[in-house]
């Protein structure tokens, strides 16, 4: 196969599985999950924050499909082909087992949805990590690729695993064991985005994870307003997003390029870097 048809291939293929995770989400997921007792979990958030959430993603998503006809004067063209068929592969996939993931869910088969989730979450990590697109230094290109294609998704594939797995293991508010565990459980949301942040500088799923947690927080507050849920949500959420903030404004920045020299120069590694 030659460069330019390995090239149009790629193209379709993004275009094509992009679409049908619109039509998973639109499908089997919007407005039609949260209320039923099945969905109700430690881990459940707010529908109407999640739906944002969800219709975020997808028109951030747009943007990184879009870039794929127009051409961008500040970049290469090797540069755009390396982001097409290095992050636009990650991207397929996802779309693909995103599809499966919200088809699995709405039919309640929570334990090959669950495998699932854990699939597409190596698939993102091996995005993040073999590709660095965190380290991308143009912010509007790390919009349309970081935050799109990874920071995004993989805050979301977090919030699924746990929230699936709430459902996979009955825990529905009906004994206090599975409450007292998601009590621990829920410190993860405030462990996994701080070392994204604290390591990689990586605001992007600091922000979306400090979001998904106020989601369930809200979504707990507003379901068992008894309990500790709810209030551990609203500390972590804060914690992330101040976290956050200072990293993105700078405030921390030196603190931060000091653990990415001890990494090894990820940005000079990076292959997507403009």
């Amino acid at each position: 196969m030659s460069s330019e048809s390995r090239t149009y291939s790629f193209k379709v293929f993004s275009i094509l599985t992009y679409a049908l995770s619109i039509y998973g989400e639109v499908r089997y997921f919007l407005f039609r999950t949260h209320h039923s007792r099945s969905y109700l979990t430690p881990f459940t958030g707010n529908s109407t924050l999640d739906y944002i959430y969800v219709i975020a993603t997808l028109l951030l998503q747009l943007l990184f499909v879009v870039q794929y006809f127009s051409q961008d004067t500040t970049v290469s063209a090797r540069e755009q082909k390396n982001v097409l068929e290095q992050v636009g592969y990650h991207f397929s996939i996802y779309n693909v087992l995103n599809f499966i993931w919200v088809y699995l869910f709405k039919h309640k088969r929570f334990l090959f949805a669950e495998i699932v989730l854990f699939v597409n979450l190596f698939n993102l990590l091996s995005l993040y990590f073999i590709h660095k697109t965190y380290a991308i230094k143009d912010l509007g290109r790390w919009f349309t690729i970081h935050l799109s294609t990874a920071a995004l998704p993989l805050s979301w594939i977090q919030y699924a695993i746990f929230w699936n797995g709430a459902a996979l293991f009955h825990s529905h508010y009906v004994s206090l064991l599975p409450r007292l565990l998601a009590n621990l459980l829920i410190w993860e949301f405030l462990l996994v985005p701080a070392f994204f942040i604290v390591v990689f500088g990586d605001y992007g799923v600091g922000f979306s994870s400090s979001y998904l947690t106020l989601s369930i927080a809200v979504g707990q507050l507003l379901t068992k307003v008894i309990g500790l849920q709810w209030i551990f949500g609203f500390v972590i959420a804060g914690t992330i997003f101040l976290l956050s903030l200072l990293v993105s404004t700078g405030v921390l920045a030196g603190k931060v390029a000091n653990n990415n020299n001890v990494l090894g120069s990820d940005r000079e590694q990076a292959p997507l870097l403009t």
